[in-house]
């Protein structure tokens, strides 16, 4: 088994628990995580948002290993998403002012509803451009593989 497919399970089983746990409820999401201020949920979401790139990293050898110019571009924007992940929970605070990621109905942008918007599609970007280029290069492999096969 190769490096590449070691890490490639290693971050899918850690994304596929992450995901377990958020959405399973088996962990009480708003309870603090080692005395910090964010939730364990907050937490949950991060790991989640990180872990979607990385898995689409490891998950395509293109992008791994690139060896054309479109290759190259994806892999940049996949280590864009990645960064813009790690910062995700800083970002939130800046639009929520709070670590709960609480929003209300308020004159000022920060913790309004309208910064909910933009932070909302901020995490939407953040899930769907790595799962998209994911898809975009299964689907060139495919359609290479068959025009190498008619030639």
């Amino acid at each position: 088994m190769s490096k590449q497919t070691q890490y490639f399970l290693f971050y899918l089983f850690l994304l596929l628990l992450s995901c377990y746990l958020f959405l399973s409820g088996v962990i009480n999401l708003n309870n603090t995580f080692l005395g910090l201020p964010v939730p364990v949920g907050g937490f949950l979401a991060w790991s989640i948002l990180i872990f979607i790139p990385i898995v689409i990293f490891y998950g395509n050898k293109s992008l791994y290993q690139p060896s054309k110019k479109f290759h190259l571009f994806y892999r940049r924007i996949i280590f864009l998403i990645l960064c813009f992940a790690v910062l995700w929970l800083f970002i939130g605070y800046v639009f929520a002012g709070n670590w709960r990621f609480n929003f209300k109905a308020q004159e000022a942008f920060r913790g309004s509803e309208s910064a909910s918007m933009y932070f909302l599609y901020f995490t939407l970007t953040l899930v769907i451009v790595p799962v998209l280029i994911g898809i975009a290069l299964r689907i060139h492999n495919v359609v290479a593989g068959i025009l190498s096969r008619k030639s």
